[in-house]
């Protein structure tokens, strides 16, 4: 019997999975007829062996990218795309769904909000069972004008059928705009048009200085490759260059990009580095009050634009089948990305549970805004 699959690919005694996430397959003691990256022939008596062996090695995944474990959730995984903030679909009851087909980075930005080693495991959403899931839950936002945001809690560039993803996206007759959130990494001149052709209509380029700089992010970082993009994007789509400004870090760094953004017709929005509980500190968060008055000082000496922000849609939100305070039956499902977290299931929703194990629980949810779910053993 022959297995191949679209996803998959075989070699070096490993199954991949979207090119960047393995696993040892052990395929001693079956008769195997032949192999190629693309299928495995197995004779027929140990078809459900080889079956067996797959499934197992699907579990035990690993980032090539980050070298971390890493959970696939697919259509018959049991693990509902929302209620968590790590993966999935994300409504936050505006014209706006966020998606987080993967989660993991290896790009380093010093301010990250992640702060990826923090993690422990990553996560990768099947792309059939992403956007099956978005097609069903979109008609609930009475909307038809909607703005679907590829952000994950990651790197984009490693989504392997990112270009898919956004042709199948643009395809929904709720949306009229497909964007994506990228530092670049993973992307390709020909990749961009691909994705320029698929449909997507706006990219966000985490852009934070013009030169490779240590204090900013990784040398895998090329702020050259990401320029090279974003003026090849602009001439076709809307650009925006999202430049963090860490105090005392990169300020005149940011002002070239500014000065790069009008460049190119870009518009740039600046941010100020924020302190994250969770995420990276290399320096103090600037106050508001001298963030916005460096700004105006910018504007005044024409570094900088205000942006055009156009009027959001109104929307209706998501469902909520669980509040705050709600005691239900869940099933303690996977590890999450933070140390004694993990991913518990009840009601259609995904779960955060801190200090729990797989299995049946009595979960009481302790936060519901915006359709993300924590919860606490009760």
């Amino acid at each position: 019997m022959r297995y191949s699959y679209e996803n998959l690919r075989f070699a070096s005694g490993k199954v991949f999975l979207y090119g960047v996430f393995a696993a040892p397959l052990d395929l001693s003691g079956l008769d195997v007829l032949n192999t190629s990256r693309e299928h495995v022939d197995v004779a027929d008596k140990d078809s459900k062996q080889f079956e067996r062996r797959l499934h197992a090695a699907l579990r035990e995944l690993n980032s090539t990218v980050t070298g971390k474990p890493t959970t696939y959730i697919h259509a018959n995984s049991g693990i509902p795309l929302v209620g968590s903030n790590e993966f999935g679909i994300m409504d936050r009851g505006s014209s706006m769904v966020e998606l987080r087909p993967l989660s993991g980075c290896n790009v380093g930005c010093t301010f990250c909000s992640v702060d990826d080693d923090r993690r422990l495991r990553d996560f990768v959403v099947e792309k059939e069972y992403l956007v099956a899931e978005l097609a069903r839950l979109l008609p609930l936002k009475k909307c038809q004008q909607l703005e679907v945001i590829v952000n994950p809690q990651g790197e984009a560039g490693y989504y392997a059928p990112l270009v898919e993803l956004v042709a199948d996206i643009a395809k929904l007759s709720e949306v009229v705009c497909v964007t994506l959130y990228t530092t670049g990494v993973g992307i390709t001149p020909a990749r961009m048009d691909a994705l320029m052709a698929a449909g997507l209509g706006k990219i966000s380029f985490s852009l934070h200085a013009l030169e490779k700089d240590a204090r900013v992010a990784s040398p895998i970082y090329d702020p050259q490759n990401t320029m090279a993009l974003a003026r090849r994007a602009a001439k076709s789509i809307k650009v925006v260059l999202a430049p963090v400004m860490v105090q005392g870090v990169n300020e005149d760094a940011v002002q070239q990009v500014c000065r790069f953004g009008r460049q190119i017709g870009a518009m740039v929005l600046v941010q100020n580095f924020v302190s994250h509980k969770l995420g990276k500190k290399p320096a103090p968060q600037r106050s508001w009050e001298d963030f916005f008055a460096l700004l105006a000082s910018w504007k005044q000496q024409g570094i900088l634009d205000d942006p055009v922000l156009e009027p959001l849609p109104i929307a209706a939100s998501l469902p909520k089948p669980l509040r705050k305070g709600d005691i239900v039956d869940a099933e303690i499902m996977v590890a999450g990305r933070l140390p004694h977290e993990w991913i518990a299931v009840a009601k259609g929703r995904s779960i955060s549970v801190m200090h729990a194990k797989a299995g049946p629980a009595r979960i009481r949810i302790i936060r519901d805004k915006d359709n993300f779910y924590y919860g606490e053993v009760a």
